[in-house]
């Protein structure tokens, strides 16, 4: 059903989107979720992505209109050939513009242009990062006279970034500042990225700027109130450590908790589904926690969601390197129905989502002792979190904003020509 309560002429859409199902990249996740609603609301409704040279299987993934493009150079940090990683280097550190996934932009050009013409794109939406994505986003906009969104997934040049070259900075800041003169609306994924942009760019932002959060599809099967019962509390944590978000927040913490007796193997069991460094699988010995953290390795993403479904708790770290942020996982937690131990900065986005919904146990990123109240807290009352709250982060409900947001832009660029 069309989220809509007026009738007449359903919006025209082209979204650039370089990483799109069944891609890896968790940046192709937003729009290949909104997309199986939004193709169906709109008159037109085309995905223009990069094509992968390696893609995962994803029942999820969506299969409408996606036009997979050649980028040359294919940049991917993850080459296993050592002369390509050089290479790939050399290219991402002093010959490429904005990023190094440049090489996409041509060919997102020329076709996004072709799109545009044959089926009448009144919109376009182009979803970043890859910040490269804007010139694309940018030429099309212009030549064809189509409108443009700007989707942040993450900040920019008003964020702390590495650029290529020499003048890399002073390009990106170019682009960047275009693209929102350009832009008719700006959505972002939390309230604390939007916060963060007013103050850079005020001066030259559109009127239009929305909050749409990530979500999760709501689930058919409503028996989700209790985990599987054992004798042992099972905790798990789902992705990499990376940047600030780093097993040695935990560790600690554990550590002591043993060593005071309050948790033991018998009882407990960190389960990390990660593919750990060897400085976290020395923590893990020199703190003689092999007994209560078991790791496993990357599974497929369908076989994780089964796994956090069983588990007791479920941790979500965030660094205080991205507190605009909410990590992707919060809304797979959400989904799995099972409580969160959240440990992220204080003032960020998880905090203030932890605060309003009913979904587990909140503790400051920097804080040993406030972690290990927190976790405490989860052990005693397991079970007895209500998740009130969660229904708004539906994926269905955020695709309805998009689509209302979509129709206001549209009806804006009729008025203008009138």
């Amino acid at each position: 059903m069309i989220p809509s309560d007026e009738g007449g002429a359903s919006p025209r859409v082209l979204v650039l989107s370089m990483c799109f199902a069944p891609c890896r990249a968790v940046g192709g996740k937003r729009f290949s979720f909104l997309s199986r609603y939004l193709a169906e609301w709109c008159g037109e409704y085309h995905v223009l992505a990069r094509r992968e040279k390696v893609l995962v299987e994803d029942s999820e993934a969506f299969v409408g209109n996606v036009h997979r493009l050649r980028a040359f150079p294919y940049y991917s940090p993850h080459t296993s050939s050592w002369i390509t990683r050089q290479l790939l280097k050399i290219w991402a550190r002093w010959l490429c513009i904005a990023d190094p996934y440049c090489g996409w932009v041509v060919p997102a050009t020329f076709h996004g242009i072709r799109i545009c013409r044959k089926h009448k794109i009144e919109s376009i939406i182009v979803t970043v990062p890859y910040f490269s994505s804007l010139i694309a986003a940018i030429l099309v906009s212009r030549i064809t006279g189509t409108t443009l969104v700007v989707d942040y997934r993450d900040p920019w040049t008003n964020h702390k970034t590495s650029f290529p070259g020499l003048f890399g900075g002073a390009v990106s800041r170019y682009i960047e500042r275009s693209a929102i003169r350009r832009a008719s609306a700006i959505v972002f994924c939390s309230d604390v990225m939007k916060d963060q942009f007013v103050k850079a760019f005020a001066p030259v932002a559109p009127e239009r700027l929305e909050v749409i959060y990530n979500g999760f599809e709501e689930r058919s099967d409503k028996n989700l109130d209790q985990a599987p019962e054992s004798g042992r509390i099972n905790m798990v944590y789902a992705g990499n450590f990376y940047g600030r978000r780093q097993f040695s927040v935990i560790a600690p913490v554990l550590a002591e908790m043993v060593r005071d007796g309050e948790i033991s193997a018998a009882g407990f069991r960190l389960h990390l589904y990660s593919s750990l460094r060897a400085q976290d699988l020395g923590l893990i010995r020199d703190l003689r926690l092999e007994d209560i953290v078991e790791v496993h390795g990357l599974v497929p993403y369908q076989e994780i969601q089964e796994v956090m479904r069983q588990s007791d708790i479920l941790f979500l770290l965030s660094g205080d390197d991205v507190s605009y942020a909410v990590p992707f996982k919060f809304f797979d937690y959400l989904r799995a129905n099972r409580p969160m131990l959240a440990v992220a900065p204080k003032g960020s986005m998880v905090e203030r989502l932890m605060s309003e919904v009913d979904c587990g146990e909140y503790a400051v990123f920097t804080d040993g002792a406030e972690i290990r109240r927190a976790l405490s807290t989860l052990i005693a009352s397991r079970n007895s979190y209500s998740f009130d709250g969660a229904d708004r982060f539906h994926w269905s409900s955020a695709a309805g904003r998009y689509f209302r947001l979509i129709q206001d832009v549209a009806d804006d660029r009729c008025l203008r020509r009138e």
